[in-house]
Parts: C-alpha cells; structure tokens; sequence
C-alpha cells in the first residue's frame, strides 16, 4: 500500500487546543492544503536510516530497532529500558493482583496476577537482560521480528542524566547489557553517556531548564546542560558532523498522521513534523545526493499534554545538526490515548497497552510508523 504524505509549512499551521484529542486546523499561506506526493519526497539512502527517543519513546525506539532491524541501522536511547522488560517476569520480581490495566500482560506470571508497574525502571536488580534476549531471540524465530542478527554491526547510543529519578541508577545499564548481547562493546560501537548530571530530560547545549533542575516549566523535560544530546546521538550514528547550521522554518512541515494508522486505537496524534534540510529538498535540488533519515520518539506529553513534543522539535538540536548534515529529521507523534495514567500522558506503548503483539512487527504504533519511513524510503 502507498501512503502519501500530507504536509503543510509549519509556520502556516494552526493548532486548536484540540490538538492533543486528535483535532487539528492544517493551513497553508494560500489556504489550499499543501499535497506533496513521493514525487516530491527527498532521496534517502535506505542504509542511513536511524532512530532515537527519550523515556517512553526511548523504550520504544528500543522496540522498534529490535522488530525492524533489517531496516534500523542504529539506535540512540535516552533513559529507556530492554526490549518487553516491562512485560517480562523475573525470579525476583513482587508480583499483584492482575487489576492495573498499566500492565494489563505479563509473562511468567501466574493466572491472576501482574506485575509491579515500572519495575525495570525503579528495580533494575531484579532484571535478567538473558531473558530478554531469549525472548527477541525466539520472537525472531518466529517471524514476529526481524532476525536479530541483524543489530549486530550497528551502532548503539545510550543516556541517563545523574540526577535522574524515573530510570534509577542501573536501569539504562540493564539496557546496555541486552545490546551487549549482539553488538560488539570493545570496537565503539556501544556508547553510554552516564555523567551528565540532568534530571529525566534529553540535555542540550543552550535550551531548556537548568541541568539538573526544573526551574523552567516551559523546557518541560529538556534542560540545558552545556551538552549536546542530538550531537552526541547523530554522530555517533554517522560519524564527524558538520557544525549545526540555523534550522529553517519553511523546511519544518506538518504532516497527517491519519494517513498511517487508525488514530483511534493507535493512539497517534492527528499530526507529526517532517523537517527536510534545504539540500534535500527535491523541490529545491533536483539533483541533490540522498539524504539520511534520522526519526526521533518524544517522551510522554504529546501534542496538547504539557509542550514537550514541540519543544522538542524546536529546541532539541536535531533541526540545525540535520540542515548541516543532510539528515531528515522525523517526528511522530502520540495524542491522549487509552484509559491509563500513561496513555492519556501520551506516553508510547511499551507495556502491552495495545496488545500482546506491541513490541511486534504488527504492534499498531509499530506498523504505524514504519509506514511513515517507507513512506518516506518510496517503499
């Protein structure tokens, strides 16, 4: 199936406070909607293509690479736990009456009962990273996922503030142990950022709160801690960056997501970004080289929740790094969604929320998604 994006130049949209529910005024300056079709798209390099996010969507880029590996070529994880870890029982784990629709699957679990919410997050000594290998291991085999052979020979990137209180200190690190198990640690191809002393939030050079504070609502989750997260992330996907260029606002693009999934059980937001640098704009460069496709995950707070997906957008850093670098830069996003504290958050399903298959080739999000980068990819 074809999917064509819908778009409209970012400083021609308009947003009612709807927008977080799923509702969404798309204008373009001649009032007309703007229908840029494949035609139009920018040249990508399939090989090129990398994914990265933070907190909830950190967790599920951590899903989406495993289940698509023969597509994702790398992986950046800012506080985000192992592949099913909220879902999987281990020996160790305190267990509860099945009544938390928060973890509404567990496996291992005996008839009746759960999980304790988050428990990879705030006990990460009761995580078995073997587990979880054995679980993508036999889901592969299963056609559910890609091999996992496949994660071998890419490149993975993983961060966790100091002072940050939602992924306790261990839990990035169980993260770090599942990679280990198909990436070679000792030729640079894993590397963990750990001594930023940032709070739960994705660190930039100049924007956002005080590292290590929350002294500015408006940087919701985004602190400026004299460190670039984007820069960190980018190259150690792609190797040495050019020097971030200013982003463009003509060049940031709102896209219709419902063309991708069916909102009202995926959950996604009526619209998502698409920034395309000015040398990939077919539109512009005919005869540009192609491009890379870098796809970022916001955390929980979507469009409408608390401004972090479009803080994120403008003041993540990715914009200006991607100008520089030719790199395309997209941003899905989550609306209000469920019946959960998480998923009327806007959170990403990393907890079964959607069904069993979440973390699958066919999980609803998933699919969702990777319509959009083949989309994108003329696939």
């Amino acid at each position: 199936e074809t999917h064509t994006f819908l778009l409209a130049h970012a400083s021609s949209v308009k947003m009612n406070s709807g927008f977080g529910l799923g509702f969404v005024t798309i204008l373009c300056v001649t009032t007309e909607l703007c229908i840029f079709g494949n035609s139009m798209m920018p040249i990508i390099d399939s090989s090129t293509v990398t994914i990265s996010g933070i907190s909830s969507g950190a967790d599920f880029a951590v899903q989406f690479h495993v289940a698509f590996s023969e597509n994702i070529h790398g992986v950046g994880i800012f506080a985000g736990q192992p592949f099913q870890c909220a879902v999987t029982r281990f020996p160790n784990d305190q267990l509860q009456n099945k009544t938390d629709p928060s973890v509404p699957i567990c496996i291992g679990c005996p008839k009746g009962t759960t999980l304790v919410y988050d428990h990879c997050k705030n006990h990460p000594q009761w995580v078995d990273a073997t587990d979880l290998v054995a679980t993508a291991e036999k889901l592969a085999q299963t056609g559910a996922i890609d091999n996992v052979s496949n994660i071998r020979g890419d490149r993975v990137f993983l961060y966790r503030g100091t002072k940050d209180p939602c992924y306790v200190a261990g839990a990035v690190s169980k993260t770090l142990e599942f990679y280990s198990a198909f990436v070679d640690r000792l030729d640079g191809s894993i590397a963990f950022e750990g001594s930023i002393p940032s709070l739960h939030a994705f660190p930039t050079l100049n924007w956002g709160s005080t590292c290590g504070t929350n002294d500015n609502p408006t940087g919701s989750y985004i602190e400026n801690c004299n460190y670039s997260g984007a820069a960190a992330v980018l190259s150690h996907l792609y190797g040495t960056l050019r020097p971030p260029q200013p982003f463009k606002e003509e060049s940031l693009t709102v896209f219709d997501q419902t063309k991708f999934s069916n909102a009202s059980k995926s959950g996604l937001a009526a619209a998502g970004y698409l920034y395309v640098p000015s040398r990939c704009d077919k539109d512009k460069n005919p005869t540009g080289a192609a491009c890379k496709l870098h796809v970022f995950f916001h955390g929980c707070g979507g469009p409408g929740q608390d401004g972090f997906f479009i803080n994120a957008v403008h003041h993540s850093g990715f914009n200006e790094l991607a100008e520089a670098n030719d790199i395309v830069m997209l941003f899905p996003a989550m609306s209000a969604w469920g019946s959960t504290h998480q998923t009327q958050s806007g959170c990403w399903d990393a907890y079964a929320q959607t069904g069993a298959n979440y973390a699958t080739k066919n999980g609803i999000q998933m699919a969702a998604v990777k319509r959009m980068i083949d989309s994108l990819l003329h696939t």
